[in-house]
């Protein structure tokens, strides 16, 4: 293993537990908008891309201190 070249294990798990709770908080707030405006996907299919763009934005900015 290198030396300290490359996110550690602590790096890799935040950018997982990232991933998810960004994609899991974007869903939430899809069904909650959904059943508050009775839409059927409209807001779920919003809130997890914007939930995917938002962990892509931040896994980014963790990785560039390795770029």
């Amino acid at each position: 293993m290198p030396d300290g070249d490359g996110p550690g294990l602590r790096d890799l798990l935040n950018m997982g537990m990232t991933l998810g709770l960004y994609v899991a908080i974007g869903l939430a707030a899809g069904l909650f908008a959904d059943h508050v405006l009775d839409t059927t996907p409209v807001f779920v299919l919003v809130g997890i891309a914007l939930g995917i763009v938002g962990a892509t934005v931040h896994v980014y900015r963790l990785l560039r201190r390795f770029m």
